[in-house]
């Protein structure tokens, strides 16, 4: 430690005395031949010991290293660095050992020590010590609090298992060894001698469900548990388990990576008892199952009793209207009789969009709505979207506005229906709930264009009543109304903007909305279509006159073919 060159006699020990007296903590040499007796020992030796000076010292331990250590841990101090000297090219040590003090109380210090060749005292040892005694108990404190913790933790299982060595497929048992299970007795009993493979073969055939048997013999391959566990941690699997007494009873097997000292991956396996959790969790999901299955068949019932219904009012629904409209073209009935009829052919109307609304709802609950892809005139479903609001904007006083950017093409292909009936369903709350003397607008614009498809974007504002905040998210549920009274100033069912945000998901679009109560409201739709390469001067068109056409009614109502 001194250095090659230095040579430890007589001359020179004043030079290691003054080096020792710098040194904070202990430092001494003995011979390492015969008795073990000590050349030299710093104050701090002195102080480690709680003795006075080196003759109190002398007189506690005979002054050898071996009266220095308590009795019990000398042998095996002696012959763990006789060992450590023999395979180090250094000829250093490190040990750790009890002293007893003056003052009979036991310590614990730490050993750094050298062993070297010399002329005057033949071999001998330099040695550092320090005090690690309060080191030694916040480690064993550590060590017992951990130990507690893992302790609480494993509690719940029935047994645990280390995997320590994946190659050679050792593995130990760590709690459960008290655990009253026949069937585990053969591996118990060779712990460490049988291998994990036949011990999970084994397992599995005497304790496994047979319908269980060959999922968990390849859930337990220890190349697929490794692969498994590099990803995540720790997982686990359940299995049906045969019990001694013949009762099958549900087990679940947790997996954990361990890190082990040589850097190596070894795996703990916890084996637990889920059997009633499992039951009541199986019981549960049957319940919800089964409540599944009610609901959807409840759903169904409603939908085809609305369904018939519904066709069956619209049916002489039709023919209401059409003998009032025949009743209004005769001029020569009275005006108190034509004012009648115009109630009666309004309230047939409303009627009758509340019969529509309730068929479309049916249809997208029972999925028997469908889209549609079929090239069209996007300018002609604008012409007769804006015809039909125009008309009403004008009959109610409305100022109606559309801007249809110059970029948007003239041909799409997609669901021109569901299209227009989206547009006219929000065109027409917006004339519904703007006083006379407002605005109602509609713009059109290119959102996106990738790969043949073309997402635009509507957005259709007007200065009507508005919606509060609180009533924005509950917008789109059925028949749902900000306030009441609505229903009867202003005829609606509630249905309208459901229908219309099934249909922009349909069409896998999106739809929002703002509104300020008392100054407007503002929908914004997307919708993404087909690109079409057709364009309006492409086609010749042809005028036909209703004059010209015939129309064939077929009906098993005979007043409906009048």
């Amino acid at each position: 430690m001194f250095g090659k060159h230095f040579e430890f006699n007589e001359q020179t020990i004043p030079v290691v005395e003054e080096i020792g007296r710098h040194m904070p903590g202990g430092f001494f040499i003995y011979k390492a031949e015969g008795d073990e007796e000590l050349i030299y020992a710093n104050h701090a030796v002195f102080d480690i010991f709680g003795c006075d000076g080196i003759e109190d010292f002398k007189e506690l331990t005979g002054f050898t290293f071996r009266g220095m250590l308590h009795p019990d841990d000398y042998e095996k101090i002696k012959d763990s660095i006789t060992e450590q000297i023999g395979r180090s090219d250094d000829n250093f040590d490190y040990v750790e050992y009890r002293i007893i003090r003056k003052d009979g109380s036991v310590r614990w210090v730490d050993d750094y020590g050298h062993y070297t060749e010399t002329q005057a005292y033949g071999g001998i040892y330099y040695v550092f010590i320090s005090d690690i005694t309060e080191k030694k108990e916040q480690l064993a404190s550590d060590l017992a609090l951990r130990q507690a913790v893992i302790e609480a933790l494993s509690e719940s299982y029935q047994s645990l298992w280390l995997i320590d060595d994946m190659e050679k497929e050792t593995f130990k048992l760590y709690r459960g060894r008290d655990s009253k299970n026949v069937n585990l007795d053969p591996i118990r009993n060779e712990e460490g001698l049988l291998s994990y493979s036949k011990a999970k073969k084994y397992y599995v055939e005497a304790t496994v469900d047979p319908e269980d048997q060959k999922r968990l013999m390849e859930d337990l391959e220890l190349d697929k548990m490794a692969k498994r566990l590099r990803k995540t941690p720790q997982y686990s699997v359940t299995y049906l388990r045969v019990m001694d007494d013949g009762r099958k009873k549900y087990f679940k097997i947790e997996f954990a990576k361990a890190n082990m000292p040589d850097g190596k991956m070894g795996m703990v396996v916890g084996f637990k008892d889920v059997d009633e959790e499992t039951r009541e969790h199986l019981a549960q999901n049957k319940a919800l199952s089964d409540a599944l299955n009610a609901a959807q068949q409840a759903n169904r019932a409603k939908s085809a009793f609305l369904s018939n219904m519904s066709h069956e009012i619209r049916t002489p629904m039709n023919a209401i209207i059409g003998l009032d409209n025949i009743a209004l073209s005769d001029t020569e009935i009275s005006g108190r009789t034509k004012d009648y009829l115009e109630k009666i052919g309004t309230s047939a109307y409303h009627l009758l969009s509340i019969i529509n609304d309730i068929l479309d709802m049916s249809r997208i609950e029972s999925g028997r709505m469908i889209n549609s892809s079929e090239e069209f005139s996007f300018s002609k479903v604008m012409d007769q979207v804006t015809t039909i609001i125009g008309g009403q904007c004008h009959n109610k006083g409305l100022y109606f506005e559309h801007d249809i950017a110059e970029e948007i093409g003239d041909y799409y292909i997609g669901d021109d229906m569901k299209l227009k009936q989206i547009l006219i369903n929000i065109l027409g709350n917006a004339v519904k709930f703007t006083p006379a003397g407002g605005k109602v607008k509609l713009k059109v614009r290119e959102k996106a264009n990738y790969d043949d498809n073309t997402t635009l974007e509507f957005t259709i504002s007007d200065t009507g009543i508005g919606m509060s905040e609180d009533y924005l998210p509950r917008i789109f549920d059925a028949f749902t109304q900000e306030d009441s009274s609505s229903t009867n100033l202003y005829g609606s069912t509630g249905l309208g903007m459901p229908i219309t945000k099934s249909l922009v998901e349909l069409m896998n679009g999106t739809i929002r909305v703002k509104s300020k109560k008392g100054e407007g409201t503002t929908f914004y739709v997307t919708v993404t279509l087909k690109t079409s390469n057709r364009h309006d001067e492409d086609e010749d068109f042809e005028l036909l006159s209703p004059n010209d056409i015939n129309v064939l009614v077929i009906d098993d109502d005979m007043v409906a073919c009048e």
